[in-house]
């Protein structure tokens, strides 16, 4: 059902013409003799090759594409109905998933998440005190235990500290350290809970009906947020408009349940994908055919069809656009948005739909933004499916198709450029009249992200844009080096308050795209040194200083770390003591019984690790929101290791892994930690980082001048050195402007 298959079924069986004959002329003039009669032996030497060629087609067709099996021509290859729809569904789904190249669930293969521990089981190896093995590579290094506990707590982080289910079938899911609810960032800290196949091969909203509650809920929520105001893209828990003063009310659009108006074109996508996914795993739930859901879905197809003429002053119509600000063009701060809040000047008849904010909620320079059109192509492919098999509206199906044929022109006229190094690249921005913007951001929707959104792109514009995207040719294409583990990523203009500072949500999509599974080994311990001993995914860091870095309480980033950390193991979800979740708040009279998951959550704090409405509050100590190291008897338990500890480990193992993979490794032994003792213990070290003796003292000759340093590896001043113990108090966050620029067509 989408593009981008033509070429691949047009190669099979291609090469020219293979009946064509070859004729012989006689210049003769007497009458031509006729041609003798071939004997039997040239008959059967004749016969051999053709027989070879039909042994290899016939033994190759099981191994083709399950794409070809929408070919009418293959009906009647022996398979049953049953078998062809099982099929043809398969390929609908591989379709719209993100298209991981490496299949983690395996469920062609290998019949379910299963799949993979038979593999091993296979390969002679085991994980245990050595690391988690990864899935599909046995030769890859093992993931190590920190990643597949924090992947447990980075899975749950959403559900237990942001969500809170409402009465009426809603929920409420905030970003983290912000209160409000984006609607992008909400359906993607869920999204984890929507993937097919990870747990006992379903998804974990199909195993757990509380998890479905908070999921369902999220989604008419989000229905009924986008009916009230089609163009915001965060919303308050709460009806209040006595909070904001005259300038946001006309100039910001904030009023009522809106608490930012900047129109997103991926907001509303993200929704959609939400509820497309959430139908895969419970395709008979109730909360997919109600009215506000369809409604929505209306909203969006008569939205971007309004905003592909967004320089005509166009905007949509009718009894679904009753907002209090609807009914005339959209207009934001002029400060931000240059025309007086209109946006730059763009071509009305491109085929793209406009937008006039990015994901980072920075104003876009030029109008059209190919990463979310792309994202909107796909989520309008969602509609029409929905449209016919749940809403039964032939109609919305059409608008839908007609739409996103239209989107996908416009992406292919307009979206490609020929940058002057990289040759032919997707620009980030265009105008329709021949400008682009030459650049790349982090959040998703972006360039690199573009295979994670299922868009049928051009793989040869792709490579050169994945080529152009890690180049000084990308603004924010940022390196740096700590402690010997290099850093290198994509940044986002939205940080400049951190100079140079790398998204670790850009470092995750870089690995969940990529077929290297040594390679995605490597970035998520990576990942786990940028946290400054946190464990979390924070908005940004410096790649120089990882201590140095913005919102320690971002779900959606950790929300993808958990994703990533999936596609590589079994091991995580697995419903463990302590590796489970509670429902941050439960305001719903009626309570759901959950699975597995939440009867292993234990006695856990209801915000662990972050005070109740954010600002990067903390408990248990300054340790930048991570949750308590386990005490001992809980699993995870090292003994007396510091945070600092586990990281230096950490951190010697990604070094290990930069320079190559050691050969050790492929028998499944992890090299020796250079602290470790023979029997097996890690020296304990003071917070001056000096090694301790037996008795607690600083061992002799270890040097006293080591400068005190908190547990974010921050020196700390006077005064708080002689307060210092095991919890020191966080550091600092700020920074100098980055004061970089895009680089325009």
């Amino acid at each position: 059902m989408t593009k981008g298959n033509g070429a691949r079924r047009n190669g099979v069986g291609g090469g020219g013409d293979h009946r064509r004959a070859a004729s012989a002329s006689l210049s003769s003039s007497s009458s031509p003799m006729p041609p003798p009669s071939p004997s039997p032996a040239s008959l059967a030497l004749l016969a051999i090759p053709v027989l070879c060629w039909l042994i290899v087609t016939i033994s190759l067709v099981p191994l083709l594409d399950v794409e070809l099996l929408d070919d009418p021509n293959l009906e009647g290859m022996g398979r049953s109905t049953a078998e062809l729809e099982a099929w043809k569904e398969a390929r609908r789904i591989k379709n719209f998933l993100p298209r991981y190249p490496i299949d983690h669930r395996r469920e062609a293969r290998e019949g379910g998440r299963g799949g993979g521990d038979r593999a091993l089981a296979r390969s002679g190896r085991s994980g245990g005190a050595n690391g988690t093995l990864v899935l599909g590579e046995p030769s890859a290094p093992p993931l190590s235990d920190r990643a597949v506990r924090q992947c447990h707590l980075a899975l749950w982080h959403t559900v237990r500290t942001t969500a809170t289910v409402l009465p009426n079938d809603e929920s409420f899911v905030k970003t983290g350290d912000i209160k409000e609810m984006w609607l992008r960032d909400s359906a993607a800290q869920v999204h984890p809970l929507l993937i097919p196949g990870v747990y006992e091969g379903q998804s974990l909203v199909r195993s757990d009906p509380k998890l479905a509650r908070v999921v369902s809920g999220l989604i008419l929520r989000c229905a009924k947020m986008i009916r009230y105001d089609p163009y915001a893209n965060a919303f308050n828990i709460r009806e209040d408009s006595q909070k904001y003063g005259q300038f946001d009310r006309t100039k910001l659009g904030r009023h009522g349940f809106v608490a930012t108006r900047n129109y997103e074109l991926d907001s509303v996508a993200y929704f959609l994908r939400m509820v497309y996914f959430f139908r895969l795993s419970l395709p008979h739930h109730p909360v997919l055919p109600r009215r506000e859901v369809r409604d929505a879905a209306r909203i969006a197809v008569d939205l971007w069809k309004a905003e592909q003429r967004h320089e005509e002053d166009a905007y949509p119509s009718g009894p679904l656009f009753d907002c209090s600000l609807c009914g005339k063009p959209y207009r934001y701060n002029p400060a931000e948005l240059p025309r007086n809040g209109k946006g730059s000047k763009t071509n009305a008849s491109s085929g793209l739909t406009w937008s006039g904010f990015r994901p980072s909620d920075d104003p876009c320079q030029k109008g059209y933004l190919i990463p979310a059109n792309m994202m909107a192509s796909v989520a309008l492919g969602y509609v029409a499916e929905m449209a016919e098999e749940v809403w039964i509206d032939e109609p919305l199906k059409k608008e839908a198709l007609a739409l996103r044929s239209e989107i996908d022109e416009g992406i292919r006229r307009h979206g490609i450029v020929k940058h002057k190094e990289h040759g032919r690249i997707y620009a980030y921005e265009v105008d329709g009249l021949g400008n682009g913007l030459f650049m790349d951001d982090a959040n998703v929707p972006s360039l690199l992200s573009i295979p994670y959104l299922g868009y049928p792109y051009d793989k040869e514009v792709f490579a050169n844009t994945k080529r152009f995207i890690f180049s000084k040719h990308n603004a924010f294409f940022h390196q740096g080096k700590f402690e010997g583990v290099e850093y290198y990523g994509i940044g986002s203009p939205h940080t400049r308050h951190v100079p140079n500072s790398i998204w670790p949500m850009a470092m995750i999509v870089e690995a969940l795209i990529s077929d290297n599974v040594t390679f995605k080994v490597l970035q998520t311990e990576k990942l786990l040194t940028a946290s400054a001993g946190t464990g979390w995914m924070h908005e940004s860091f410096d790649p120089n200083r990882p201590a140095k870095y913005s919102r320690p309480w971002f779900c959606w980033p950790d929300a993808l770390f958990a994703e990533l950390v999936m596609s590589l193991t079994t091991e995580c979800p697995k419903p463990r003591e302590g590796m489970g979740y509670r429902v941050h708040r439960w305001e719903d009279p009626e309570d759901v019984e959950g699975g597995p998951f939440e009867a292993a959550a234990g006695e856990v704090e209801e915000e662990e690790g972050h005070g109740d409405e954010g600002g990067g509050g903390t408990k248990g100590g300054g340790r930048g929101g991570a949750a308590p190291l386990p005490a001992r008897g809980e699993p995870g338990f090292k003994g007396r290791q510091t945070d600092e500890q586990i990281e230096r480990r950490i951190r010697e193992r990604v070094k290990r892994l930069q320079g190559g993979v050691p050969p050790g490794w492929e028998a499944g032994a992890e090299p020796e930690d250079p602290e470790r003792k023979p029997n097996g213990a890690v020296p304990r070290r003071d917070v001056r980082g000096r090694k301790l003796s037996p008795g607690g003292a600083a061992a002799p000759n270890s040097g006293g001048n080591v400068k005190l340093r908190d547990q974010r590896g921050n020196i700390m001043e006077h005064s708080r050195a002689r307060k210092a113990v095991a919890e020191a108090e966080t550091g600092d966050e700020g920074g100098d402007d980055d004061e970089e620029e895009e680089e325009e067509e």
